[in-house]
């Protein structure tokens, strides 16, 4: 009984780290896109110090 009870205590601990796992993985893919997203920007604005307000206005419309 006491190994069933571990066996089932182990694959809930493993369901769970991955999980964790996979959120995380999509926390980083998110980051990893909205950083690019800025870097982007910032490299627009560099040549068009109104980027960001067109930006915003397109998001808008």
């Amino acid at each position: 009984k006491n190994l069933e009870v571990l066996l089932e205590t182990e694959a809930e601990m493993k369901r769970a780290a991955e999980g964790v796992a996979k959120g995380m993985s999509e926390g980083l893919k998110h980051g990893v896109k909205h950083r690019r997203s800025q870097l982007e920007l910032e490299s627009i604005e560099a040549y068009d110090p109104e980027a960001e307000a067109k930006f915003v206005a397109a998001l808008q419309s």
